[in-house]
Order: C-alpha cells, then structure tokens, then sequence
C-alpha cells in the first residue's frame, strides 16, 4: 500500500512529532485509517484527523453542466453519493479514545447540511470533480481550521519544514 510506504518514511525523519491523517469516503477506509492512526500514534507521534468532505457520484462540473433548472446550484447536497459526515462521530470518537484530535470539514464545507457549490468570495467550485477541493476551496478550508490545529499541535516552529504527504 503506497500510503503505508508514505507514512513509514516519516518514522526516520528526525523532528516530526505531529502528523495529520485523512481519508476520503467510501466507509470501507475506516479500518486502514484508524489501523494508521494507531500505528502513527504507538511511534509517538501526536495524531489528528482532518474528516472527509463531500464525495459526488458524478462531478460537480457535470452536474452545472446539466443544471438547466438552478437544482445544482440551490443544493448540490442531495446528489452527495454518500453521506461523507455520517462517519463524522465515530471517527470523532475514536479520535478521542486514542487521545487524537478530530477536525470536521463538514460546518465548513456545508454549513447547516447544505454544501456549498461556490467558495464563500463566489470565485471558484469548492470541489471541481467528484470531491477533490479546489485550490481556493482549500485555502479556505485551511484558514477555517488553521485556528483548531494550532490550538492541538501548536503553531509550526520552522514553517518551512511542514511536509504535506499526499491523498
């Protein structure tokens, strides 16, 4: 498994102490993620969990494509093709079972239940295929929970040795 890979890279590397996981839908993921958070955190590493985002059945941009009648635009929701923040309280739980923290997406992304089709400046998709973020969607997202991961982790004492690992 590549991610497997990824992550025993980072048991060698000195000076990382915190890693942030995430995933996202189906639910069949469920059990590799928390099997990698216990891995991570019986290393020693300080874990937290970004939860998934919306997941489409077919992409965002098709379905504007099609959306003679506005449907899309008024609540792309109902075409969700599961509903990715159902696993919201129980990976929150496990989280906190295993001495992690939970960051949700979800009163982000889709505040009130409804997702958003547009970022909040209206510049841009929130997510431009079947739940990949926009670059600004996820610079926004990244400005909404900077404040609950620097609260967790703290902030940053190199920022310029933060890594990013891909999805």
């Amino acid at each position: 498994d590549i991610n497997a890979v990824r992550f025993e890279a980072l048991f060698g590397m000195n000076g990382v102490t915190d890693v942030i996981v995430s995933m996202r839908p189906p639910a069949k993921r469920i059990p590799r993620l928390k099997a990698l958070v216990d891995t991570l955190s019986s290393k020693g590493f300080r874990v937290g969990m970004l939860g998934p985002g919306p997941s489409y059945a077919v992409p965002v941009v098709n379905l504007l494509f099609r959306d003679t009648a506005g449907e899309v635009t008024e609540d792309i929701s109902k075409f969700l093709e599961e509903s990715s923040f159902a696993f919201d309280a129980e990976l929150a739980a496990y989280m906190a079972a295993h001495g992690g923290a939970y960051f949700a997406k979800g009163p982000i992304l889709c505040p009130d239940g409804v997702c958003r089709v547009f970022t909040a400046d209206g510049k841009d998709l929130v997510v431009f295929d079947t739940g990949h973020l926009t670059l600004r969607a996820g610079i926004e997202l990244g400005q909404a929970l900077s404040g609950q991961i620097r609260e967790v982790f703290g902030a940053p004492k190199d920022p310029a040795s933060v890594s990013h690992a891909a999805d």
